[in-house]
């Protein structure tokens, strides 16, 4: 929908709009599109037939009838009870949504005005608003301390008979443009401007002009079309700045009369609430324009009133930290633990203040990390790999050889020094044994020396005949007895017959007659240390 003033003649109209011929230059327009954009849904002229005529704005209500404020230099009568005052330049009027005929045309004491802002209110109340120097323009409930200024702004009742609100506001010597400007729904008008100088209110964020030159004004002004019940008004309570995940739950600080409804939009792509006060959780960081929108059931019109507004959420971000978990120490060893945040300062558990620390101990551990906004915490467990053990370094028999053992945990894995990979081995010859164990990464070299002792096999007869066979009592097998080798020898009643310390395997019971003897045997090297027998000798 658009409207304003043309010069060509041949300004395309439609079939059955209000006004299809061209009759003075200037002529105001009205046009409605179809939603391509490319086709006239309908269109008209507009204004007086004998002058130049231009809309300025233009306002829909809910069933699609126009709303269009201008200017004239030419005659156009106001429609029966509607306002009308004889001095007047500018006219509202209210079209069907076909464009066919006019509802009511109002012809309000404005003056030649500029104008700036125009709408309507929930209950179709017309608002107007603009620069004029006009003096006597009429005041109804006007602006405190009113006098004639360069701002003018008024609200006429939905059907154009009454003035509801009619005030000044501004001063005349200001020299202002226009920025930004509307009337929300609830008949209050929000206009930008830039001047040198511009009154304000006691409280004003700043009052008075800081730039030296032109400055940015804003101001506010609540008509409220003279309406004696309370007006709607969406508000928040602000919302301080925390850290994600931020929970917030908002305060509802909207007015309003009847059965409130209300809409929230957190902005963070979640669905929308409709309880009054909602509770909400922010888990990633950003600024969020969360919008609360309030619906009213208005009794004074019939319908249903709306206002919304909106407040900023702050949510700060966390500082990444991710200790490593299933940490493992091993057995005598120190170990490194990471933030692997940098950029940000620490508190451990066990008191230190670097990124990194190194334990030695078993057990949990934790750290603070702090981005100077936010902080983060994070706990890892470490854990105790004990060192395995293996078979003490021992004795045994050259017959049966001897297992070496060890001790590790479940799913461990072994490398011995003779490349076997069990756990246990026999060790069948005397030397040192090593293995390398590997539990849960950790690595461990273990060694074992193996002794084996010869095994004790005294004859229990030798025949001393000369001949080289059997003439000499030898303890083993081996072809040389084992050093310290302690022998003693007695008769059938007891006598000791012979003894030494350190045997050499050379006793052939030289002047001893033939008969049984009795020994012993002593030797820490062999299988059993000690031995005692009978030995016959037959010469």
């Amino acid at each position: 929908m658009v409207g304003g003033s043309t010069l060509s003649v041949d300004f395309p109209t439609t079939a059955g709009a209000l006004t299809t011929t061209y009759r003075a230059p200037g002529e105001a327009f009205i046009t409605r599109l179809q939603a391509d954009g490319r086709r006239l849904a309908a269109s008209t002229f507009y204004g007086s037939p004998n002058g130049s005529d231009n809309i300025t704005n233009l306002q829909l209500d809910k069933a699609n009838n126009v709303y269009v404020f201008g200017s004239t230099s030419g005659t156009l009568a106001a429609t029966p009870g509607a306002v009308s005052a004889s001095n007047s330049s500018t006219f509202i009027t209210k079209l069907a949504p076909s464009l066919a005929d006019v509802r009511f045309t109002a012809r309000p004491a404005m003056g030649p005005i500029l104008s700036t802002a125009f709408g309507l209110d929930a209950c179709n109340n017309i608002y107007a608003a603009g620069f004029t120097a006009t003096p006597g323009l009429p005041l109804v409930n006007a602006l405190p301390n009113n006098t004639i200024a360069g701002y003018y702004t008024m609200t006429l009742s939905s059907d154009a008979s009454k003035l509801l609100f009619g005030s000044y506001f501004g001063n005349t010597t200001a020299h202002a443009h226009s920025q930004v400007h509307r009337f929300d729904s609830q008949g209050r008008l929000y206009q930008v401007l830039c001047a040198f100088t511009y009154p304000t209110i006691a409280g004003a964020y700043s009052p008075t002009n800081r730039a030296g030159g032109l400055d940015v004004l804003t101001f506010k002004i609540d008509q409220n079309a003279g309406s004696t019940s309370s007006p709607l008004q969406a508000a928040i309570a602000p919302v301080d700045s925390a850290c994600a995940p931020y929970a917030v739950r908002f305060a509802n600080a909207s007015i309003g009369e009847g059965k409130l409804r209300y809409r929230w939009n957190f902005g963070d792509g979640t669905p929308a609430d409709t309880a009054r006060q909602p509770s909400h959780t922010f888990t990633a960081p950003g600024l969020y324009r969360v919008q609360l929108s309030v619906m009213s059931p208005n009794a004074s019109c019939g319908n249903t009133t709306r206002d919304s507004t909106i407040v900023l959420v702050r949510v700060k971000a966390l500082p990444t930290v991710a200790l490593p978990k299933n940490l493992i120490l091993c057995a005598g060893n120190s170990l490194t633990i990471n933030a692997n945040s940098p950029g940000n300062t620490y508190r451990w558990s066990i008191g230190a203040t670097t990124p990194t620390i190194s334990v030695t101990q078993p057990g949990k551990y934790s750290v603070i990390v702090n981005n100077g906004r936010c902080s983060s915490r994070d706990s890892t467990i470490v854990r105790l790999v004990t060192e395995p053990t293996l078979t003490s370094d021992t004795t045994g028999c050259i017959a049966g050889g001897i297992r070496l053992r060890t001790t590790a945990e479940p799913g461990s894995t072994y490398l011995w020094s003779t490349q076997e990979t069990t756990a246990s081995i026999m060790a069948p010859t005397s030397g040192r044994y090593t293995v390398h164990i590997t539990q849960s990464g950790c690595v461990t070299e273990k060694s074992v020396t193996v002794t084996l002792l010869r095994p004790v096999l005294p004859p229990n007869i030798i025949t001393p005949n000369g001949d080289g066979k059997n003439d000499v009592f030898k303890p083993s097998e081996a072809v040389a007895v084992e050093l310290g080798t302690r022998l003693r020898l007695y008769n059938r009643w007891g006598k000791e017959v012979y003894a030494s310390d350190n045997y050499a395997n050379d006793w052939m019971a030289a002047g001893q007659p033939a008969g049984i003897y009795y020994y012993t045997l002593e030797n820490e090297r062999f299988c059993t240390p000690r031995v005692k027998g009978w030995l016959e000798v037959v010469k």
